[in-house]
């Protein structure tokens, strides 16, 4: 049994970046109760498609959970909840800042009853600011944080990531912060407050392109596929698709102009070092798909393997998930689902030596398991008649 076999975590989020920080730890074996009003997580409608009626957004969020259905805006609920978050170790929330408090639950009570509770909030913008009450998507925040600016290119404009990367990112960071807290609360004794927020996580993941400007002034332009410092770095052309190449030293850059039937372009002045080739990388990559239209994508990826030039096609989400390097991984995990069937699911990237991530249960249906759950977790007969009869509790 592990640490976290021992860890209860109560989910109270919905849609992306709290569902998938729950998921995460329930990966790691916490016990995670998603608790759902009685219409259910708003992903839960995101479709198509479905499966059986499941939304398939919501089952890739929502493994190794048990669902419970409260109304927070009856007494019974929040009754159930105060009892849930009592003997909690780590609570998720993506609330918009104030609504704890007008449910009557705000996180200085919360907290007071249960000292060694870790509470994580997520928000779009942060718990203070002028933007702090505005509702917020992973659409608005890939804008706003600049994301957005610098990918596509000139010709197409701005466009968004092709997954919900900024929900993602917010996800991993609150996951970072719980287990931060959790590893000073075995020093304290006491929880902490834990406040993520999608537009600071996004920020964070600018990197270097925000260097370019912190340090330098220099503001980063949209460049495609093409990396901003590095050259060649980007998409090329074959006889029959596409090859991405990324080619982060001089050594990799001659074993590429060699594999290619270029040696001569390892002297050329133009490319003769990384900072020639960013400010030669059009006449670069001009001469580059000239030598890779002669063969094939797969056979320019079996050669350039061999010379270890860091190359690869550029694949669609089947062929990514029936690649032989996805397939080692065990990537994929099967689980059986009480409406939807037998389910293929993601399973984590992370492997432990001594610690298993797993994935252990199916992403629960609607409620599925508030009896269960809440007499566990000790609330009374009248509670749970109230909370599941949908009556106020006196």
């Amino acid at each position: 049994m592990s640490y976290f076999s021992d860890l209860h975590v109560v989910d109270l989020s919905r849609n992306v970046a709290g569902p998938l920080s729950g998921m995460l730890l329930g990966d790691l074996g916490a016990d995670v109760v998603k608790i759902e009003n009685p219409r259910g997580d708003d992903a839960r409608r995101h479709g198509p498609p479905f499966v059986h009626g499941e939304s398939a957004y919501f089952l890739s969020l929502n493994r190794n959970k048990r669902s419970v259905v409260l109304d927070l805006k009856q007494a019974g609920g929040r009754e159930a909840l105060t009892q849930l978050l009592s003997r909690a170790d780590v609570a998720i929330s993506n609330f918009r800042p104030g609504v704890l408090e007008r449910l009557g639950l705000p996180p200085a009570q919360i907290m007071s009853r249960n000292p060694r509770l870790v509470l994580a909030q997520i928000s779009g913008f942060g718990p203070a600011g002028p933007w702090a009450g505005r509702p917020a998507y992973d659409h608005i925040i890939q804008g706003i944080s600049g994301l957005m600016s610098i990918t596509g290119t000139e010709e197409t404009g701005p466009l968004r990531v092709g997954v919900s990367i900024s929900d993602v990112l917010t996800g991993l960071y609150t996951v970072y912060g719980v287990l931060t807290a959790l590893l000073e609360r075995e020093r304290t004794g006491r929880g902490q407050l834990v406040d993520v927020s999608l537009l600071g996580a996004t920020l964070a993941s600018l990197t270097f392109q925000a260097g370019q400007f912190l340090t330098a002034g220099v503001c980063p332009q949209p460049l495609g596929n093409d990396h901003p410092m590095i050259a060649p770095y980007g998409t090329f052309t074959t006889a029959d698709g596409h090859v991405n190449l990324a080619v982060g030293n001089n050594a990799m850059f001659e074993r590429l102009c060699v594999t290619l039937g270029c040696p001569d372009l390892v002297v050329d002045p133009r490319f003769v070092d990384n900072p020639a080739r960013v400010c030669h990388r059009s006449e670069l990559k001009a001469a580059l798909n000239a030598c890779l239209a002669r063969r094939t994508t797969a056979e320019w990826v079996i050669a350039l393997g061999e010379a270890e030039v860091a190359a690869g096609p550029v694949l669609r989400i089947d062929e990514a998930l029936a690649h032989p390097a996805t397939l080692a991984l065990e990537m994929i995990k099967e689980v059986e689902h009480p409406v939807a069937g037998r389910l293929r699911l993601l399973g984590s990237p992370v492997r432990l030596s001594e610690t298993r991530t797993e994935v252990r249960t199916a992403p629960p249906t609607l409620g599925q398991h508030t009896r269960e759950v809440l007499a566990e977790a000790g609330c009374s007969d009248r509670v749970i008649r109230a909370v599941i009869e949908g009556e106020p509790s006196p």
